[in-house]
């Protein structure tokens, strides 16, 4: 990065502005009437900023790949787990179980299936790739390129889980030193933190 910030050092445009409470793209946010008034240009980005956007992307992109795949082990996990218990209790004979426990390997080989997990990592893990490839290069472009690169990449994304932006915000946060501007998580957003 451009700019390499002393641990504890104020943020270099928090007297300016403050960080979005979540880390949406402003053409997200609906604007109240004052907004939509204010004719006054709007504040220029800054390099800082558009390198602050790809770190979160690269981090938001690991944090889906993490989860496809641990969901995807719990679901081959069960599967596994329910199909050996219900070989072994067939001898034993306890047919309840036996069919409870098909039931199980029926749902998650059909979870598997329907939630495609496999796919959904290989397409985060490509944009991921991206992402840290514009990062490689990033200080040899210009805000207008690298703004420019980003929304190219960004134009292909897969769909994000929401409640994954705001812990993937939050670690590139950390990552850059600025602690203070951490936000608290919801409860979703804190069980997906410790999952992802």
């Amino acid at each position: 990065m451009n700019r390499i910030l002393i641990k504890g050092q104020a943020f270099p445009y928090a007297d300016q502005r403050s960080l979005p409470q979540r880390p949406y793209p402003s053409h997200h946010r609906q604007k109240n009437s004052d907004e939509l008034m204010n004719t006054a240009a709007p504040e220029a980005r800054t390099k800082y900023e558009a390198e602050f956007d790809l770190a979160y992307h690269v981090r938001l992109y690991e944090r889906h790949i993490r989860f496809y795949c641990r969901l995807r082990k719990l679901f081959v996990f069960s599967s596994v787990l329910a199909g050996t218990v219900a070989i072994g209790n067939v001898v034993s004979g306890l047919p309840w179980l036996v069919s409870l426990l098909s039931v199980v390997v029926a749902v998650a080989g059909l979870a598997d299936l329907v939630f495609d997990l496999s796919n959904q990592t290989v397409a985060y893990e490509y944009q991921r790739r991206k992402c840290v490839e514009l990062q490689v290069e990033q200080s040899a472009l210009t805000l207008e390129e690298l703004d420019s690169q980003m929304r190219k990449i960004l134009i292909d994304a897969p769909p994000e889980i929401e409640a994954l932006r705001m812990p993937s915000y939050n670690d590139v946060l950390r990552t850059l030193g600025h602690v203070a501007r951490v936000q608290l998580l919801t409860r979703v957003e804190r069980v997906l933190d410790k999952i992802a």
